[in-house]
């Protein structure tokens, strides 16, 4: 009896006591080998420490796996923390006690048996596997000039990262921007498991000839005791690139690319003449960035009908190996006469990369067939003829139907309406002319040299132009040459002007480098006089002269 009151009465702590247990998936296994390391626990809301793992184990992408199930009537969630876990030695290992908030896993023993061909972590023999290390991969090895060329970076790391910098220097004379978010993976390389974060850049060539991309290079601290482990990783040796020039006899825009389709994606068949219809040209472009084109071709002009160009979206993205470009240009069309009208064709020539030929993309003319406007369109009824001939009545003073009632009360609850509003307008008035006006100039925000820099990378001309002209307190284009100092300054802006509204096409790219040539340090203005003292217009309370100002 004693014996069993004494087991109720332990009963409520053991049902009490957490779940926590540590299994490996097998317990022998060559050197090189990867084991899986599984711990359970009810409480999801404590985390194992793996930093006595470290001395003889590397460890390889800790996964959190939760799951729920029905225990005494409620439901518990669980945990289980999945590992792979790589002998550093061969022999008999133990895998440590693991720690989960206040409680710890029960030991477990691993045989691990030598393997001769190889060494650690399955390297040759002597060598171990590297903790972290960088490859790049460049589309294509010899670029042309002025081209946009992908760049990805990977880092391949076998441990859990405490914290970390990848960071992939500039070369010269071409321009590097970082390109979308890093995206994360998973690599087996040589029988290793790694966590691999690959971080996509935009390389934009500026001129021909060697060009050296500097090595990336990570420098961060793994998860293990004390202060945790330094890790290091550099790309080596330095990607070399050779820049081909543009040939000779390409005309106007230079424009390198892996492949461009161009086609319209909304043409109405038949048409009313006066009436704007929107069209819809697109333009797909493998290999391409903003930098090298932001518009498309318009139809040319011709007799018949006119046309209005709206702004033209550009989608940019980074899915795979380089760039890909997106452009859709609408615009309004309206035919002024009934007849077939034809839309002269649109085409844009280009450079394919692979094979380097000249190539052109052609959408061929259109033929619409332009109908008179409706009636309806034209001329729209009146109220009294679109009426039935028996709802055209004319009423006596003294017998308004109650609709006609109704109506005037409403038209003398707005008329009220629009007195009260008025009321409030000139009392509004009255009290903005009473309170002290501020000055314009305080309240506009001056654009910093961060953002002009973003804009002469990303933005296009007038963008450019706005932010110089805000700089400088001015409005206009002739204001913002009057107030430049440099005439270097004032000339980029003119040659990327006559490359951005040439008829054919300029070159774009040496213009937007031109401008950051020149604009780097910022603009520098015309030395402007010093502002008159302020006049006191109150005269002095008492005469006498003033105290001096604090």
């Amino acid at each position: 009896m004693l014996w069993l009151l004494l087991c109720l009465c332990g009963w409520p702590a053991a049902s009490a006591q957490s779940l926590l247990q540590a299994e490996l998936d097998r317990q022998q296994l060559q050197l090189g080998e990867v084991a899986t390391l599984t711990i359970r626990s009810d409480r999801a809301d404590q985390t194992p420490d793996y930093a006595p793992l470290e001395r003889d184990f590397l460890i390889y992408a800790p996964n959190l796996r939760r799951y729920s199930e029905l225990r005494d009537g409620r439901f518990i969630t669980r945990v289980e923390y999945v590992l792979g876990i790589q002998p550093r030695r061969a022999g008999t290992l133990q895998v440590p006690a693991l720690r989960v908030g206040s409680q710890q896993t029960a030991p477990l023993w691993l045989e691990v048996r030598d393997n001769p061909g190889h060494g650690q972590a399955g390297q040759p023999a002597g060598t171990a596997p590297p903790l972290s290390f960088i490859r790049t991969r460049v589309d294509g090895p010899q670029p042309w000039a002025h081209q946009s060329v992908g760049v990805v970076v990977a880092l391949y790391y076998a441990t859990q990262l405490a914290g970390g910098e990848l960071i992939q220097p500039a070369p010269a004379h071409a321009g590097l921007q970082q390109v979308g978010q890093d995206r994360v993976d998973q690599a087996l390389v040589e029988g290793v498991h790694y966590n691999v974060v690959e971080r996509r850049y935009l390389l934009l060539t500026e001129r021909s000839g060697p060009l050296q991309l500097p090595p990336a290079r990570f420098r961060g601290r793994a998860v293990g005791a004390g202060r945790g482990q330094l890790l290091a990783a550099e790309q080596d040796p330095p990607l070399q690139l050779q820049v081909q020039a543009r040939p000779a006899d390409v005309p106007e825009p230079w424009l390198p690319v892996h492949d461009l389709q161009l086609e319209w994606q909304q043409v109405p068949s038949t048409v009313e003449a006066g009436r704007g219809v929107e069209l819809v040209l697109e333009a797909r472009l493998d290999g391409a960035s903003r930098a090298q084109l932001d518009n498309l071709p318009l139809p040319a002009a011709g007799p018949g009908y006119r046309l209005y160009p709206q702004a033209t979206e550009v989608e940019e993205s980074f899915p795979a190996e380089r760039p890909q470009l997106l452009l859709r240009r609408r615009m309004v069309l309206v035919a002024e006469q009934p007849g077939t009208l034809q839309l002269p064709a649109v085409e844009l020539a280009w450079w394919q990369v692979p094979d380097g030929q000249r190539r052109r993309s052609v959408q061929p003319a259109i033929q619409l067939q332009v109908v008179a406007a409706s009636a309806a369109a034209a001329a729209p009824a009146s109220d009294k003829a679109s009426m039935p001939p028996s709802a055209a009545v004319d009423f006596p003073a003294s017998a308004v139907p109650a609709p006609a009632v109704a109506r005037q009360t409403w038209w003398w609850l707005l008329a009220a309406a629009a007195l009260l509003s008025g009321l409030l307008l000139l009392w509004w008035w009255y009290r903005r002319q009473r309170l002290p006006v501020a000055d314009p100039a305080a309240a506009v925000a001056v654009p910093s040299l961060a953002a002009l820099q973003a804009q002469l990378e990303h933005g296009g001309l007038q963008e450019i132009i706005d932010t110089l002209a805000a700089m400088a307190g001015v409005a206009g284009r002739q204001a913002l040459l009057a107030a430049l100092a440099q005439p270097q300054q004032r000339q980029a802006l003119l040659e990327a002007e006559q490359a951005w509204w040439a008829a054919a096409g300029g070159d774009r790219v040496g213009a937007r480098a031109n401008l950051r040539r020149h604009f780097r340090q910022g603009p520098v203005w015309q030395a402007r006089p010093a502002p008159l003292a302020a006049h006191d217009p109150l005269p002095a309370l008492y005469p006498g002269p003033r105290p001096p100002s604090a």
